[in-house]
C-alpha cells in the first residue's frame, strides 16, 4: 500500500492545492507540452526558437515537479518493484490512499497506473486526468477500482458551492459519509439567480462551511472517520454517491472472499513448527555454552546466576516458544479439519 499525505507544508496549500488541483495548472501544462512537443520550430527566426525552448523548458519543470507526477512516478516503481521475481512479491496487490490532497495523489496516480484506490475528502481532480482517461471516468469506467469517501459538509470533498460532484463528475465511486442534502443538489443554485437575496444567503452559507471543514465540527478532519476491529469503516450514515441508497458497512466489505488453501496451510504451519525448533536448539545451546562458562567462574559459587538463568530460559520456552506451538497446532488443526469438509462435499 502507499498513503499520500494530504496538505501539510506551505507548497501544499498553495503550489498543489491553489495552482494544481484548483487551477489545474498541472493538466494545462501537459497539454500545452504535447502541442509544443509537436510543433516544428526549425522556421523560427533564432531569438523565437530561444524564446519557444525557454516557455517550454518552465513548463517542464512545472510538470516534473508537481506532486501529480511524483504520485505517478512512485506508483510506477513500486509496481515494477512488484512485479520483479526476485523481491518475492509475486500475488500481492499494491492499493492507493490518502487524505484531502494525497486522496487526490492517489486517484490520479490510480488512473495512470491502473491501481486499486480507497481516497478520503479528496478534492475532485478529474480535471488532472488526460482527456481519454477523463472520459472513461465520466463513463464510470473506474468505479470499481477507485473508491472515493467523504462528508457532504466538507468543502474540500465537494467544492465551494456543494455540488461540484455533481457538475463535473468524480473519478471512481462516489460515498458520503452523512446524507447529502439541498446544498449538494444543482437546483438550489439553479433557482438562487431569480430569488433576491438568495445568492448573497448561499454565498455566505458556503463561506461558513468552509471554515467549518476545519473548525468546530471539523468536517474535513479524518478524526470523523472510525473503523471497526478488523479494519473496515464503522459508519452509521454512509450512502453511496450514485443511488442515493444508505449502504450498510463499508463500501469494501462486500464481496470480499477469503480463498485457503489446505496445502499452503499446512506448509506455513510446518515451516513454523522447524523454525520453533530450530530457535529451541539454539537457545539451548547458548544457554548451556553460558552456563559451562559461570560454572567456572568464581560469582556462580553459590548458583545464584546458573539458577536465574535456568529458570529465564524455561520461562522464555513455556511463555513464548510453547504458545507459538499451540498456535502452530491450532491452524494445522484447523486446515485438517477444512481438508475433511472439502472432500465430504
Amino acid at each position: 500500500m502507499i498513503a499520500f499525505r494530504g496538505s501539510w507544508e506551505a507548497p501544499d496549500f498553495y503550489d498543489a492545492d491553489v495552482f494544481d488541483v484548483m487551477g489545474n495548472r498541472f493538466r494545462k501544462n501537459q497539454d500545452s507540452l504535447e502541442k509544443m512537443n509537436s510543433f516544428d520550430t526549425s522556421s523560427l527566426p533564432l531569438t523565437e526558437q530561444f524564446n519557444f525552448a525557454m516557455a517550454k523548458e518552465r513548463k517542464q519543470k512545472i510538470v516534473a515537479e508537481s506532486q501529480f507526477t511524483n504520485a505517478d512516478d512512485l506508483t510506477k516503481e513500486v509496481k515494477k518493484y512488484m512485479k520483479d521475481p526476485k523481491n518475492g512479491l509475486d500475488g500481492y496487490q499494491l492499493t492507493l490512499t490518502g487524505h484531502s490532497l494525497g486522496g487526490g495523489l492517489g486517484e490520479y496516480a490510480g488512473v495512470m497506473n491502473d491501481v486499486a484506490v480507497v481516497s478520503y475528502e479528496a478534492p475532485n481532480v478529474i480535471d488532472s486526468l488526460p482527456k481519454d482517461k477523463k472520459e472513461k471516468a465520466l463513463r464510470g469506467d473506474y468505479k470499481d477500482q477507485i473508491t472515493t469517501i467523504g462528508n457532504p459538509n466538507d468543502t474540500v470533498f465537494t467544492g465551494f458551492r456543494g455540488n461540484d460532484n455533481k457538475n463535473r463528475g468524480r473519478i471512481g465511486h462516489l460515498f458520503y459519509t452523512d446524507k447529502p442534502d439541498i446544498k449538494n443538489d444543482n437546483r438550489i443554485h439553479d433557482a438562487s439567480s431569480y430569488i433576491p437575496f438568495l445568492p448573497f444567503l448561499t454565498n455566505g452559507y458556503n463561506t461558513v462551511r468552509f471554515f467549518m471543514g476545519f473548525m468546530g465540527p471539523s468536517f474535513h478532519s479524518m478524526d470523523n472517520l472510525s473503523h471497526d476491529k478488523y479494519g473496515y469503516l464503522n459508519i452509521p450514515n454512509m450512502y453511496d454517491g450514485d443511488t442515493g441508497e444508505k449502504i450498510q458497512g463499508s463500501p469494501r466489505a462486500d464481496g470480499v472472499t477469503i480463498h485457503l488453501t489446505v496445502e499452503e496451510v499446512k506448509q506455513i504451519t510446518s515451516d513454523l513448527k522447524r523454525e520453533i525448533d530450530d530457535i529451541n536448539q539454539k537457545i539451548v545451546q547458548a544457554s548451556n555454552k553460558i552456563i559451562n562458562v559461570l560454572q567456572q567462574s568464581p560469582a556462580s559459587v553459590d548458583g545464584n546466576l546458573i539458577n536465574t538463568l535456568t529458570y529465564g530460559i524455561y520461562g522464555f520456552q513455556r511463555g513464548y516458544m510453547e504458545r507459538i506451538r499451540s498456535e502452530a497446532d491450532f491452524i494445522e488443526q484447523r486446515a485438517v479439519e477444512f481438508e475433511t469438509v472439502d472432500k465430504q462435499n
